[in-house]
């Protein structure tokens, strides 16, 4: 996977096939998600494991984004949203993605600074 910025993206269970293995299931608690797991299904989960679990799925096809801990999960989106890498970046609220308030630079190597709110030379 490789996002908006051209960072590729690698999630351990992106290999996993949904018929072979089950689903991929995510612990929430409030609105963090705590847990991810490889699960029969969300009815084994909240039966055996307890909680409340919310499926997910390895390309973000379903719930803007994958689920992974330390992401929130909003009810009225139904989606998972990463954590905010800086104060400073806005949520996308078509794709539950942070974006910087300066888009990244057409060419070169940047690195996002924070104390002066744009992109700087790697």
């Amino acid at each position: 996977m490789v996002n908006q910025y051209g960072w590729r993206i690698h999630h351990p269970h992106t290999h996993l096939q949904r018929d072979i293995y089950g689903m991929i299931a995510a612990k929430i608690e409030g609105s963090d998600v705590v847990q991810v797991i490889v699960a029969p299904s969300i009815a084994w989960c909240e039966a055996n494991l307890g909680g409340t679990w919310i499926e997910t799925w390895a390309d973000g096809g379903v719930r803007k984004n994958y689920a992974g801990i330390g992401y929130s999960y909003d009810e009225v989106r139904n989606a998972f949203i990463p954590p905010r890498p800086y104060a400073s970046w806005v949520l996308d609220d078509a794709t539950c993605q942070w974006n910087p308030p300066v888009p990244y630079p057409a060419s070169g190597h940047w690195v996002w600074d924070e104390a002066i709110e744009d992109w700087v030379p790697a």
